[in-house]
């Protein structure tokens, strides 16, 4: 499982009900920088924690990768030399 964009979704999430909360409450325009940066800090921690966990859970289930095009590539031209190969 592909783990890697998990933070910057939490991030983008929290920082855009945070802009909206602060919009409806009308704060100043310092006051929204400070909420967003801290938020902004806070969630992406948080993220980063999210991420760990799930890739040491992954880990320890044996989990694996979901297949990349790449690799299914690679297979399907392992799979025609096998069978380009005379017996």
């Amino acid at each position: 499982m592909n783990t890697k964009p998990i933070p910057i979704f939490i991030v983008l999430m929290a920082c855009g009900i945070a802009s909206v909360i602060s919009v409806i409450q009308g704060v100043e325009f310092s006051a929204f920088c400070t909420r967003f940066i801290w938020t902004t800090v806070v969630f992406l921690i948080l993220g980063i924690i999210v991420k760990i966990i799930l890739d040491k859970a992954m880990e320890v289930l044996g989990v694996s990768d979901i297949p990349t095009v790449e690799s299914i590539t690679q297979e399907v031209e392992s799979e025609d030399n096998v069978e380009e190969q005379p017996q």
